[in-house]
């Protein structure tokens, strides 16, 4: 039988042997080439930025503590009302029907542009997260099913894409000082969502020129102009809030002392 009509099966046997008589001979034979399985991400339109993706740490999640809204209605408050430069203080927002689709997910300037975000006050932490905001009150309600499955989706790509682990996925009142904010709301309980997450993500590998971290973790651009990441240089200790233990090994920015109650 020619070369050319050997099935398949029978051509990797003969390149199998090739090989092993090769090496019996003492020759180093052709090269061995090892092809990993690429991680594939359940990303949506726009989730992928079109510049390179910044070394964020961690997630945090939000609710806006308004019954409606989107992200167009928050881009216009935090830009008229609280004057940042950049407008929409986080990363993502997810809709509960009202000022956008149930589920919906809003990508903000701040992911798209790959810059710092203005979603938790004092201390470096809008250098190194990534803000994930629900509509919703949840100190009265609970989010919505499509709410929940987009924000699982959702977090399910950002830790694979940057890779982040389910210990670093924090609600807003878990990196604050107590008493300083109830966010995301007593009825989201952080603690079930990190146990629906993957404790550590699987290895992602780029697939193409434009998927890769980038080592400095502060962003580009202007922040959000409010003075509400002033930078400091030593890092306390961030207690685990699912066992009580402190995260000893792991390096977080500090958190320095609010002086008002937001939301």
């Amino acid at each position: 039988m020619s070369a050319a009509h050997r099935s398949p099966a029978a051509a990797a046997l003969a390149a199998s042997l090739t090989l092993g008589l090769l090496l019996a001979a003492g020759c180093d034979g052709p090269p061995v080439t090892i092809v990993e399985t690429l991680q594939e991400l359940p990303s949506e339109h726009g989730w992928e930025p079109p510049v390179p993706v910044n070394g964020w740490k961690y997630i945090i999640v939000h609710h806006s503590g308004t019954p409606a809204g989107s992200a167009k209605i928050f881009d216009d408050h935090h830009r008229n009302n609280l004057h940042w430069v950049n407008g929409l203080g986080y990363d993502f927002v997810i809709g509960n029907g009202t000022g956008s689709g149930d589920g919906e997910v809003e990508v903000g300037g701040r992911w798209t542009k790959q810059i710092v975000g203005a979603h938790v006050k004092g201390g470096d932490w809008n250098k190194v997260s990534i803000g994930v905001c629900l509509v919703g009150n949840f100190q009265e309600t609970h989010p919505t099913e499509k709410q929940m499955a987009s924000l699982h989706k959702l977090l399910n790509f950002l830790q694979t894409r940057c890779q982040i682990s389910s210990r670093l996925v924090f609600g807003h009142r878990e990196v604050m000082e107590p008493g300083y904010t109830e966010c995301p709301g007593k009825n989201f309980s952080m603690v079930a969502l990190r146990a629906s997450l993957p404790v550590g993500p699987p290895v992602y590998r780029a697939v193409n020129g434009n998927w890769y971290p980038i080592e400095n973790p502060n962003g580009t651009g202007s922040g959000n102009g409010s003075g509400s990441e002033s930078g400091h240089d030593t890092a306390p200790v961030l207690i685990d809030p699912d066992t009580g233990e402190p995260f000893q090994a792991i390096p977080v920015p500090e958190m320095s002392a609010p002086k008002r109650r937001l939301r």
